[in-house]
């Protein structure tokens, strides 16, 4: 496993393909400097980036042609176990499309529902039924995202990365190939990757 890079969030998302995620960023930036040092919520901000990383991830992935019903099908974006984002990944998904798909947002109950969508993020802390969980997604074209520490290494396609306060990415590509995902070389070039 390469090491885990060192660059802050902000460096990563103005590296081209990100630089659509620049106006997000400035607009947290200057929405900290506005509010008072005692409001300010780092755990807000970040799961604001993370609710952005999640709705350009599409961009930079290929499913198989068996992942949508048809060509008008959404990108369904599920959320397993409780939903950390608030109202954050519904503003960023608001009026995006990619290729013509609309993303949408659904709370999944259990692994089976996750199976629906095309990207799950498993918002799961405890190791044993987050593992069960990405066993039971492992052969779906579902591109499962995820923060505990181990994800990639449980099976997960992309990791959340905490480390010295910035987020990484790890991705996990023998993850992606059993869920027949093809990661683009952009999203590629600015994760750590996992084999």
């Amino acid at each position: 496993m390469s090491p885990v890079p060192t660059y802050p969030v902000p460096a990563v998302v103005l590296k081209s393909p990100w630089r659509s995620l620049w106006p997000c960023v400035m607009a947290l930036a200057l929405a900290s400097c506005l509010l008072p040092a005692a409001a300010q919520d780092n755990r807000v901000q970040e799961y604001q980036l993370k609710a952005v990383f999640l709705s350009r991830f599409p961009s930079f992935v290929t499913w198989p042609d068996n992942a949508f019903a048809d060509a008008s099908t959404p990108i369904a974006i599920g959320i397993l176990g409780d939903d950390p984002f608030g109202g954050y990944l519904r503003e960023a998904i608001k009026g995006e499309a990619i290729n013509g798909r609309a993303l949408v947002i659904r709370r999944c109950r259990n692994a089976q529902d996750a199976a629906d969508c095309q990207i799950v993020f498993l918002a799961i802390g405890d190791e044993a039924k987050l593992a069960e969980a990405l066993a039971a997604l492992a052969d779906k074209p579902v591109l499962t995202v995820g923060e505990h520490s181990a994800f990639t290494r449980l099976g997960g396609v992309i990791g959340f990365v905490l480390f010295d306060n910035r987020i990484h990415l790890e991705i996990s590509t023998s993850a992606a190939t059993r869920a027949q995902l093809t990661i683009g070389a952009k999203l590629m070039s600015i994760a750590t990757v996992v084999k």
